[in-house]
């Protein structure tokens, strides 16, 4: 076998065991989201903020979770009427807001 061959072989083998890897890793997101009575979008940025351990701004929210501005209002809304978050002042934008756990 040349050595692209066994190259292409590899590659195939590994893309294909990391997309089982993600599969899995969603599927255990939406049965956690589910069994909480959240939607997996909601659960994933609560286990986002708690890893990050900082608040994060709605942009960098929204980033992490590849999210339109609107759409990343919308989940914070419902997170913070959950009582997940809470919004605070971001001393590095004077108007802005950031997101953190309720503990």
């Amino acid at each position: 076998m040349s050595d692209a061959r066994t190259r292409n072989t590899n590659i195939r083998r590994v893309g294909g065991a990391l997309l089982a890897f993600v599969q899995q890793i969603e599927t255990a997101y939406e049965r956690s989201a589910s069994s909480n009575k959240l939607h997996p979008t909601d659960f994933r940025a609560i286990c986002l903020l708690r890893a990050s351990r900082k608040p994060m701004s709605p942009k960098q929210l929204g980033a992490a979770l590849g999210l339109a501005p609107g759409a990343v209002s919308a989940l914070i809304y419902r997170l913070e009427v959950g009582g997940f978050v809470f919004r605070e002042a971001n001393p590095a934008e004077p108007h802005g807001l950031r997101t953190a756990v309720q503990n």
